[in-house]
């Protein structure tokens, strides 16, 4: 409502912004567009190496099915942080999962990104174990940048121990 007046006007201009501003602010809390990116980088946990203290990546932003994984030095880049449900480890950058490359069941079985399809992963406090009940290693406890990430017998060795976090 505008009342004569300056005093008036400028009253009813004021009650007029704030429903205007109410309701655009309402509007868009109630949408349910995606967060920006900045607020999404946040998201994800980092697996680390306890032997070399290097972080799971994939590696190159790669995005597509196949991507390679591997270790590089912590950054805190999207591309080494990782979504879990309780199985899947879901790459926050790509948007796939964490995958032992064409479902091998067999010691040396190196990983990959995949969709996301029910992989199971189950992790103990240490050791990072698939379905097949292999643990995740970096090969000839390779501590370099680049090191390959391949599925071995569970042993309890110094290149299976992971930290989550």
């Amino acid at each position: 409502m505008i009342r004569s007046g300056s005093k008036g006007l400028l009253t009813g201009v004021a009650a007029a912004a704030l429903a205007v501003g109410g309701l655009v602010s309402a509007s868009a809390s109630a949408g349910t567009a995606p967060q920006p990116r900045s607020e999404q980088a946040e998201a994800g946990v980092q697996i680390v190496s306890r032997l070399s203290g290097l972080c799971l990546e994939v590696r190159g932003g790669n995005t597509a099915n196949g991507g390679a994984v591997a270790m590089w030095t912590c950054t805190g880049g999207d591309t080494q942080k990782w979504e879990s449900n309780g199985s899947e480890y879901r790459n926050v950058f790509s948007g796939r999962c964490l995958d032992v490359n064409d479902s091998n069941g067999a010691n040396g079985a190196g990983l990959n990104q995949w969709d996301c399809q029910g992989q199971q992963w189950r992790f103990n406090g240490s050791e990072l174990r698939n379905s097949n009940n292999k643990c995740l290693t970096i090969p000839a406890a390779n501590r370099g940048n680049g090191a390959a990430v391949v599925m071995w017998d569970c042993v309890g060795a110094a290149d299976q121990q992971w930290q989550i976090g």
